[in-house]
């Protein structure tokens, strides 16, 4: 008989599907084409990626970690963990700052309201669009993608390492991973 273990690294799939989306984004203005739509995406799986990878770290530091991370948040999340790491944790420098308006982004996708915006405009030029811009929407028009990808990195290495599992960053390990036993 085999005994067959797999892991499933969701985290892996995020940051995947995040990648994918910013693939599609063409050049640098987020109102060309489909971009915006294309950064939402973008923007929500990298969020998720986070929280993925925290519950990761989290599950494999904790043995109480899948009953009570439930009910924290993110942020909460986070900070336990780097607490335990020894980390320093300072919400004014990056990754951190990123992290930070990565999660408020989350939350304003997940737990989204209709906004209403008024304005007086003398002509609606493509221009003025970013007047027109929910809170989650400012954010995709001022954050730089390449910027948010590489602290989503930055983030998850900084915990990989502490957690001493190599120097390498961790999505390279693959999707998927399993063992076998004879």
């Amino acid at each position: 008989m085999i005994k067959r273990t797999t892991q499933i690294n969701t985290y892996a799939y995020l940051f995947e599907s995040a990648k994918l989306a910013l693939d599609k984004v063409e050049g640098d203005d987020p109102f060309h084409n489909n971009n915006y739509k294309h950064l939402i995406v973008y923007y929500t799986f990298q969020a998720l990626t986070v929280e993925a990878f925290i519950n990761h770290v989290g599950l494999e530091t904790f043995d109480w970690w899948e009953e009570s991370e439930k009910g924290m948040s993110i942020k909460a999340k986070m900070r336990i963990l780097l607490h335990n790491y020894n980390i320093k944790y300072d919400s004014s420098i990056e990754p951190f700052q990123t992290i930070n308006d990565l999660i408020r982004f989350r939350n304003q996708i997940v737990h989204g309201k209709t906004q209403i915006i008024k304005q007086e405009l003398n002509d609606n030029k493509p221009s003025d669009r970013k007047e027109k811009l929910s809170d989650w929407g400012k954010f995709i028009s001022k954050k730089n993608p390449l910027k948010t990808y590489k602290c989503v990195e930055d983030f998850a290495n900084m915990l990989w390492v502490f957690m001493k599992k190599s120097k390498q960053f961790p999505y390279p390990f693959g999707l998927v991973s399993s063992s076998e036993e004879w």
